[in-house]
């Protein structure tokens, strides 16, 4: 269909809305927001709108730091020399250029390490610790790295070299040995906040070493580049984190960071803002970049050099590595689609795991993402390399690829990461084993439910509160990022007035209309949905509203992130959608069957009236399974449920086609079911509500309810002819015919057969759905005049065949009589 996101916004009452908006001094918009979000503290959201730096904790409540605090101040005072330790992506290499700009301006004596992805992997290995010991440091500091490199920390110590763990990933049981270990999330942390980046807790390091050496505030003055790794490690954006990125991006606005500086001019256009968004999407790449393809210590480089010329050098390595590292990237993406595409046993599969030879370490993490995003499933993506594989998981909400990795702990080397993002190396003959014991887990914790991509919306919207004030307020929100997202509102029913595409096809651009008002509105990455929606249509919006600056002038738009037909286009598209997934035409006999269980007076089959006071009694009393058939009965038994919610005890479940899940306290109903899966033994009785297409499709119904002992209910309502819905005229045949013999010159791929029906009925005038069009085409394909494959419900290839415009009786198709029949 459309979107096969659930949306999900919920219901807020106005008198809570207007408590929150009169005690905060906020608009009643901001209100529902936090209201959305579970936040109604006064306090919290007069922090959230103005961060201060009053706020931060303070930082000797992390675990050991007075300890790390006071051998680095030895360290420095006798002039040690000191090997800062840091992992390759963006949250360790401006974790080790803040350390180390910081200990250089103390006068220390300083060396570091940044490992390189291919050959030392990730963290702190036995390789990489061989090569730093080699250095002969006599302290070492790691960075955003070490949680769990225990063997690793016991063979620096048996060198007699001290060494300082800072982290910020899950620990494991055991902690290492060394003389310091600071992570917010050691278990006995008493840290008030466990959700800083690598960056922050080396900000909270040199925060503490300010204090204790009575330094004053000089380690402010890093709060750029700790920014740059808090954004870019996509940790949540509250509580510190969000007074850092508050306080870092206006500070990126006069970096005194030469490197940091070029970098923003070279990716960054003069005069526009840095956002959370630039970091993540802009400068965070380009730094990658150097550790993915090449060598990482390239982005330390440029954040620690006093040459301007250097650096712009720097800058322009990455920025041509970045687009390399795009088309490697592409690559992989095409070919793990394509593994995925051609084995089935995917789809059964909660957990994708993929390998390939060739697979470039440094982008299958990004590629893992993307396979995620696309598949809404936990991807666990391996490059395979001298009978070892090595890679990166990325998960969905609901699955913690940390906890899912340690249930396969024994078919690991090495593991490490946190809830939404892992990292491993296993062996290649261990895959196998690894693939079936981490999709058995995921079996344990994720049901089919879990999978189906949801979209939270903050507030539903209306007219009124659509103004500049307001969206001014809500901006007070930012620095928007994980955690923190930007407010998504849906607004209902809104009516396109002009829509297009810019950006060679890539972005929808439209003019939307509500109550009267017009708004601008543009579809990043949406273009295809230009082909779906038209003038005129209306549709439900999930967007963020946004001040357009243009010329001097300022106006209203909403960016669209997603979007569906509003509510009756949506009922009229699903209920033809699943009309054709039910209904079969194998019904020979079942009138037989039918006449010969009531001649046998087998009493499970009574019809009636439509009753309201009855039916709520039904409904109410017993197990109910209701079955709806027409476009009629479903509004009228929606209206029912509406209009005497204050009777019914129970939830209303609707469904299309089949009923997955069976829930004690809610009526359950299903609209146009596949008979083979309807388990009516699991309720009391069946209700066939209104009118049926097919008496033969119905009596299969009760049929089924029979045999299963189960009584069946038929609530009649005022006899309906709804057939001329749904079974095409001839009328309807010759204008389709038409249509496709002058489109299909030869082969013909049809995208969308919502979008033709919609396209033929504005050509031609005719009433036309989805059902009726899908029936033609098949009639024209069993009478030979064109070949048809399907690739799924809606996409469809057609051409021609050599019996194209030869005359012939439309008799000559069993499906055309079996309609006729109907």
């Amino acid at each position: 269909m459309i979107t096969d996101k659930i949306w999900i916004c919920k219901d807020i009452s106005d008198e809570a809305v207007c408590e929150l908006a009169n005690k905060a001094s906020i608009s009643t918009l901001l209100a529902k927001v936090f209201l959305s979000r579970g936040i109604n503290d006064i306090d919290y959201i007069k922090r959230c709108i103005a961060p201060s730096f009053e706020n931060l904790h303070d930082p000797f409540l992390l675990n050991d730091m007075d300890k790390a605090v006071c051998r680095i101040m030895d360290a420095l005072s006798s002039k040690e020399k000191i090997l800062i330790y840091a992992d390759y992506d963006v949250d360790g290499v401006t974790s080790a250029t803040v350390l180390f700009n910081f200990l250089k301006r103390l006068g220390g004596n300083l060396d570091y390490f940044i490992p390189d992805r291919l050959t030392d992997g990730y963290g702190l290995t036995l390789s990489s610790a061989n090569k730093v010991i080699k250095s002969e440091p006599e302290l070492i500091i790691t960075l955003d790295c070490g949680i769990s490199s225990i063997n690793e920390v016991d063979y620096i110590n048996e060198n007699n070299i001290d060494i300082i763990i800072t982290d910020h990933h899950e620990c494991i049981d055991t902690l290492p040995d060394a003389l310091a270990v600071i992570n917010p999330k050691r278990p006995d942390s008493r840290y008030p906040f466990k959700e800083l980046a690598g960056v922050g807790v080396c900000f909270k390091l040199i925060n503490a070493l300010s204090i204790k050496m009575d330094l004053g505030d000089i380690y402010f003055d890093y709060i750029d580049l700790v920014t740059i790794g808090t954004v870019a490690d996509v940790v949540p954006l509250v509580d510190e984190n969000r007074i850092i990125v508050s306080y870092g991006l206006k500070k990126l606005k006069e970096t005194s960071n030469i490197g940091l500086d070029e970098l923003l001019k070279s990716s960054n256009p003069k005069d526009v803002e840095v956002t959370s968004w630039t970091i993540a999407f802009v400068i965070a790449p380009r730094i990658n970049a150097a550790g993915r393809l090449g060598d990482a210590s390239r982005g330390f480089r440029l954040f620690t050099t006093s040459s301007r010329n250097e650096a712009i050098q720097i800058v322009e390595e990455l920025n041509n590595e970045n687009k390399t590292r795009q088309d490697i990237e592409a690559v992989i993406v095409d070919q793990a689609i394509q593994i995925l595409e051609d084995d089935d046993s995917y789809k059964k599969k909660k957990v994708l795991v993929l390998a390939g030879e060739g697979w470039h370490h440094g982008v299958i993490g990004i590629v893992a993402s993307k396979i995620t995003e696309r598949f809404y499933k936990p991807c666990i993506l391996l490059a395979i390399e001298d009978g070892i594989c090595k890679g990166s998981g990325r998960s969905i909400e609901g699955f913690d690829v940390f906890m899912a990795l340690s249930s396969c702990e024994g078919l690991l080397q090495r593991y490490g990461g946190h809830e939404m993002a892992g990292g491993l190396t296993l062996s290649l003959e261990n895959l196998e084993k690894f693939d079936k014991m981490i999709n058995e887990y995921a079996d344990k914790v994720l049901t089919y439910k879990d999978l189906q991509p949801r979209l939270k919306v903050d507030v539903k919207l209306n007219k009124k509160e659509i103004n500049m004030k307001s969206i001014r307020e809500v901006e007070l929100l930012a620095p928007f990022g994980a955690g923190n997202s930007s407010p998504l509102f849906l607004l209902e029913d809104i009516k396109i007035r002009d829509i297009r595409t810019v950006g060679n096809g890539k972005h929808l651009k439209m003019t939307v209309e509500d109550e009267g008002s017009k708004y601008d509105a543009i579809g990043f990455g949406k273009g295809e949905l230009e082909s779906i929606f038209q003038q005129g249509d209306l549709t439900d919006v999930a967007c963020m509203i946004e001040i357009n600056s243009w010329n001097g002038t300022e106006k209203v738009q909403l960016n669209i992130k997603d979007m569906r037909y509003g509510h009756e286009e949506l009922l009229k598209h699903m209920y033809f959608y699943s009309l054709d997934k039910c209904f079969c035409y194998k019904n020979e006999g079942y009138g037989d069957k039918y006449i010969n269980i009531q001649k046998n007076n087998v009493p499970y089959m009574m019809e009636m009236e439509y009753n309201e006071e009855k039916l709520i009694q039904l409904i109410n009393d017993k197990r109910s399974l209701v079955i709806l058939n027409s476009l009629k009965s479903i509004k009228k038994f929606k209206l029912f449920f509406a209009m005497n919610s204050s009777c019914i005890k129970k939830q209303i479940n609707i469904v299309y086609t089949c009923l997955y899940e069976y829930m004690d306290d809610s009526i359950d109903v299903i609209i146009n079911p596949d008979i083979d899966n309807v388990h009516v033994n699991k309720f009391d009785f069946v209700i066939l509500f209104g009118s049926f297409i097919d008496k033969e499709y119905r009596d299969q119904i009760i049929l089924k309810a029979q045999s299963m002992e189960r009584p069946c209910i038929c609530m009649m309502d005022d006899e309906e002819s709804f057939r001329d819905q749904v079974i095409p005229k001839r009328q309807d045949l010759e204008v389709v015919y038409r249509y496709l013999k002058a489109s299909c010159q030869n082969t013909m791929l049809i995208e969308n057969i919502f979008v033709l029906t919609r396209k033929i009925i504005n050509s031609y005038k005719i009433g036309l759905n989805y059902f009726k069009l899908k029936k033609i085409i098949d009639i024209f394909s069993e009478l030979g005049f064109f070949n048809v494959r399907y690739k799924d419900k809606c996409v469809v290839e057609i051409s021609s065949t050599n019996d194209i415009g030869k005359k012939t009786s439309l008799e000559n198709s069993s499906l055309y009589k079996k309609l006729q029949n109907i």
